[in-house]
């Protein structure tokens, strides 16, 4: 079986996202029918991945990964993508976080990344 890296979003969510992401990350529309009905997902696809996280130190650290703050500086990242083991995820600003839950986006789950 070949998993696929896709990480769909709504059109509600996708409008969000366009107001934060940059050219490394490119939303790919994506039709989904079910039944009789069909709706429009977008894969959130990223360019680039960046390695902004201090190497882990312990098996704590591996579930609650710690950002390297000299990796980030200079970097005005609102949506993006690091490497990391589990390729449906990616990271979002606190600006972006605010914005949806704003708008009442619903079936995301959040996980601090500890600075």
């Amino acid at each position: 079986m070949t998993y696929l890296d896709l990480k769909l979003v709504s059109q509600k969510f996708r409008d969000i996202l366009a107001h934060f992401i940059n050219e490394d990350v490119v939303l790919y529309p994506i039709q989904v029918i079910r039944e009789e009905d069909e709706f429009t997902y977008y894969n959130v696809h990223f360019n680039k991945k960046y390695n902004v996280l201090d190497k882990p130190r312990g098996p704590e650290e591996l579930l609650r990964p710690k950002w390297d703050m000299s990796k980030l500086k200079g970097l005005d990242l609102h949506v993006f993508c690091y490497e990391q083991l589990d390729p449906s995820v990616f990271c979002i600003s606190e600006a972006v976080k605010q914005e949806l839950e704003t708008n009442n986006i619903i079936g995301c789950s959040y996980q601090l990344i500890s600075d």
